[in-house]
């Protein structure tokens, strides 16, 4: 098995829903922006027939004016891999 790995700064509020497709507390438009960022990991995962799966590597979240998507906030470092 091969994996594709990315590590990304993922912010807090999107984790729950990355993670355990809870997506109580966000709003249609938080949701639509964190599918639209994961977008080409499920369209990579798709053309090898694999499989997507987020995890959070840091044990405390930060603030930064980089998260992977979206407006500064707190996030977490994360790891985005497709196992195919």
């Amino acid at each position: 098995m091969i994996a594709l790995t990315y590590e990304v700064k993922l912010p807090d509020y999107s984790l729950s829903y990355l993670i355990n497709g809870d997506n109580s507390g966000l709003t249609p438009d938080d949701i639509a922006t964190i599918d639209r960022y994961m977008d080409d990991y499920y369209n990579t995962a798709l053309l090898y027939q694999g499989d997507v799966t987020v995890s959070v590597e840091s044990e405390e979240g930060y603030f930064t004016n980089n998260p992977a998507f979206g407006l500064a906030c707190n996030v977490y470092d994360c790891v985005i891999v497709i196992l195919h």
